[in-house]
């Protein structure tokens, strides 16, 4: 499974009015979602440690795919690897201060890559309009995750996004 390269140009106007390039990685579904299945499986976003990168995750997706395929046998998730602004192939933050890396700027970086995904169709719809996705992230990505579930779960969240909350047992 050859993930798709893929950037997209947000604004997070908490930290600066200039757009930043957050790199991705794209593991996309290409099965069809069986007749008897009621939906595709939520997306899954992977959000890196300090120090990391999407490609911190490039070995998990082929692993899942496989798995996933002879457990449920259904379609498997379309997987999407996030670099944090400033690792990876993503741009640093402009200006290039440290507060910019804190965790309530990168939070806010998701939301914006959550909106594109949604317009892009890389999260599935629930019978309410809902784009579905389940967070995934290490240790700092873990932070942003949680950051990111608070901010959607605050009620003046208006963004049509189901995060589906959960823990791994490793």
């Amino acid at each position: 499974m050859e993930p798709i390269s893929r950037t997209f140009l947000i604004q997070n106007p908490s930290v600066s009015n200039k757009s930043i390039s957050i790199h991705t990685l794209i593991y996309k579904a290409h099965d069809i979602v069986p007749p008897n299945s009621a939906r595709a499986p939520p997306t899954i976003i992977f959000l890196h440690y300090w120090g990391g990168s999407a490609s911190t995750f490039s070995d998990i997706p082929p692993l899942f795919q496989a798995a996933w395929r002879d457990k449920v046998r259904t379609t498997h998730p379309t997987m999407i690897s996030v670099s944090f602004r400033g690792w990876g192939l993503s741009s640093r933050a402009v200006p290039d201060v440290p507060q910019a890396y804190s965790v309530s700027p990168l939070a806010e970086d998701v939301l914006a890559l959550l909106d594109q995904f949604q317009a892009e169709q890389l999260l599935p719809l629930a019978s309410d309009g809902m784009g579905e996705f389940v967070l995934c992230g290490h240790s700092m990505g873990g932070k942003v995750a949680l950051e990111v579930a608070a901010l959607l779960s605050d009620a003046r969240s208006n963004r049509p996004l189901r995060l589906q909350i959960g823990r791994a047992h490793v």
